[in-house]
This record gives structure tokens, sequence and C-alpha cells, in this order.
């Protein structure tokens, strides 16, 4: 059975007040995070993935309008991507945090709890615990729906980490693997092939590093014996087609993990 899963990536860009002390719009954290998400449940088999918010950022999409939505497209789940601010000022204030509608709803709560875990993994923030809420997005939706405060963007601590695009795009494979998990979904037989790329420098590893963070995609760079290489995550066959012609086109060296 084909499994749908809802995807909104909080604030529209011009939200009023939902940005860094200096500026940073909220949707251009939330942007990364989502894209990733929504790129690595494409690899995985039976699965249908809706954006409630405006992909360009420039609309403001109503509340109302994101849970019909939902609601419409008989979604099985809900996850609402947000980065969370205090005072709008800059501070030490730090953490993570996951909400579900108040009360008793141990499927949501489940799905908070598996998601909640990967971003902590993740971003290695302060662990500020599974919350409840009567947010209009946990409220309104007819399916389990999860809202995750990832980090806070007027923080000082938090904001090491939002800056760091390899950091959002991991988090958003990360959430997208927990409603894999979630679901029961698998990875198309296709897509599971890795790449690991050697004989790095740094100019090579920050070519990689702009070529993955523009598709939303991400890799680790591990150290053996302080030899960097550099180690993909799961690809499509389309992916893995334009990854390797990229790097054939500049004579590198890589090979297949299967």
């Amino acid at each position: 059975m084909v499994k749908r899963v809802a995807c909104d990536h909080g604030h529209g860009l011009y939200t009023k007040g939902k940005r860094t002390p200096d500026g940073k719009q909220e949707w251009l954290f939330n942007q990364e995070v989502g894209k990733a998400c929504m790129n690595r449940l494409k690899q995985y088999d039976a699965v249908e993935v809706i954006r409630l918010d405006d992909p360009t950022g420039k609309e403001d999409v109503s509340l109302n309008r994101r849970t019909d939505k939902a609601n419409r497209f008989g979604a099985d789940i809900l996850v609402s991507i947000h980065h969370n601010a205090y005072m709008g000022k800059w501070g030490n204030h730090t953490g993570t945090e996951t909400y579900t509608y108040i009360g008793n709803w141990p499927y949501a709560e489940r799905l908070a709890e598996e998601l909640h875990q990967r971003v902590l993994n993740v971003y290695g923030l302060r662990d500020r615990g599974l919350k409840k809420a009567n947010f209009h997005m946990l409220r309104e939706s007819t399916m389990p729906a999860v809202l995750l405060e990832m980090g806070f963007m007027d923080s000082t601590v938090d904001i090491e980490i939002l800056s760091d695009k390899r950091k959002l795009a991991k988090a958003g494979v990360a959430i997208a693997d927990g409603i894999a998990d979630y679901l029961g979904l698998t990875l198309k037989q296709a897509d599971q092939a890795r790449i690991q790329i050697t004989d790095l420098n740094p100019g090579k590893i920050e070519m990689l590093s702009r070529y993955f963070m523009e598709r939303h995609w991400w890799a680790d760079v591990d150290f053996v014996q302080g030899v960097p290489k550099v180690i993909t995550g799961t690809l499509s066959k389309g992916m893995q087609k334009d990854f390797e012609k990229w790097l054939n086109a500049r004579g590198w060296n890589y090979q297949l993990i299967h």
C-alpha cells in the first residue's frame, strides 16, 4: 500500500518576525532541511509526498489551507519543519524540541520520538524534550502530526549549526529516514548505491560540498589515518549517473559501494 506524507516547511520567506536578529529568514533554514527530506523520500518505494507551503516562499500559505490540503490528500502523517526563536535577540538559549497535539495521541507521539532523536543526533544540541501544544497544524490535521522546532535561530550556540548547510541537509535526510522507519518503507533497489571519493584535498572537498549543497544532497567526510574520504548518502539511479559524469569529467578517483 502506498503511504502518503505531507511535508510543511514552516513560515513564508517574508513572514514578519520569523528571522534571525541579523535578518536571515527562518524559511531559508526550513527549506534546506525540507528539500533534503523530500528528495530522500523519493528514494523509497511506495510513498507519495505533498508539500503544504509555497515552494518559492513568496506566499505565506494560510494554516487552514495547509491542513485542508493535507486532509484532502489523505496523508498518513504530517511533518512541519521549523526553527525556533526566544526573544528575537542573540542569547545562549539552545536546543531541539518536538511537539504533538495536547492529549494522548500514541501514533503521533511515536513519530515524534522517532524524528526528535534523529534531529538530536545530527544537530547535537540540548534535548528540550517532547512537548504538547495547541498548534493549528497539530490540531486541525486528521492524521498523526508532528511539529519540529529544530534549533533556535536567535541562539549564538545554535546558529553555528544552522549556518552549516551540510548539517541542514543531513538533518533532512535523517528526518526522511525516520519517516520511512515509522511507515515501514524500504529503499528502491536501484537506489542502494553509494560512492566513495578518494585522493582528496581541501579544494576538492570544497567543490564536493558545493555540488551536494546545491542539490540538497548530503555526504560525510571520513578520515582514515588522517586521509580524508568522502562517502555519499544513498543515491538514486539518476543521481548516481549525474554524479559519476561530474566526477569523470574531472578525472577523480571513486568507487561504488553497494
